[in-house]
């Protein structure tokens, strides 16, 4: 295989696996973020807790009842980010990264140039319609595919740094959405 078609097949497939790993990432968190809300609804709004609390500790049913109110601003905001609809369209976009995935994989090392070339517009096809890419995500799947396809001597060379509270910070809150390309 020639060297610069067999690098172009690497790096379609390391920007393939690292969007794979970008979009689970966001259904994970959507999910864990539609479970903390409906598990907190169920036990804010229950008529059983509510009781409970009152004959427990008289002194917190005011603060109960205000705080069964966040489970509406909660699910307002829930409507407000879409984030139900933004965990599909996450779904299908990791799925589109798979198959095209199995694709390039089914080619192996004799792939041609133009089949090549297609795949790689086809990737550029699915990453076009994305939604905006969170620039800290982003970096976390990139590095997280660069630990799972290079040696650790590579590694010190590829990894981008990432600040702990951007990381931290990356887990719940979607910084300033840019459309943002990493290149290996």
């Amino acid at each position: 295989m020639d060297e610069a078609i067999w690098g172009r097949r690497h790096e379609l497939l390391f920007n393939v696996r690292r969007s794979r790993r970008y979009h689970l990432w966001r259904v994970r968190l959507l999910h864990r973020w539609n479970t903390f809300r409906m598990v907190f609804f169920l036990v804010t709004t229950s008529v059983v807790a509510t009781t409970l609390i009152g004959e427990v500790a008289p002194d917190m049913q005011d603060l109960w009842k205000r705080l069964s109110l966040v489970p509406a601003l909660l699910a307002a905001l829930d409507i407000v980010l879409r984030s139900g609809d933004r965990e599909s369209e996450h779904r299908l976009f990791a799925r589109s990264f798979v198959s095209l995935e199995g694709s390039v994989m089914r080619e192996g090392f004799g792939i041609s140039e133009e089949r090549l070339a297609e795949l790689e517009a086809e990737y550029l096809e699915i990453e076009v319609n994305e939604p905006p890419i969170s620039p800290l995500l982003n970096r976390i799947c990139y590095n997280e595919e660069v630990r799972a396809s290079y040696s650790e001597e590579e590694w010190g060379a590829l990894l981008k740094p990432i600040p702990l509270e951007g990381w931290l910070l990356s887990l719940w809150y979607q910084m300033p959405r840019v459309k943002v390309r990493i290149s290996s």
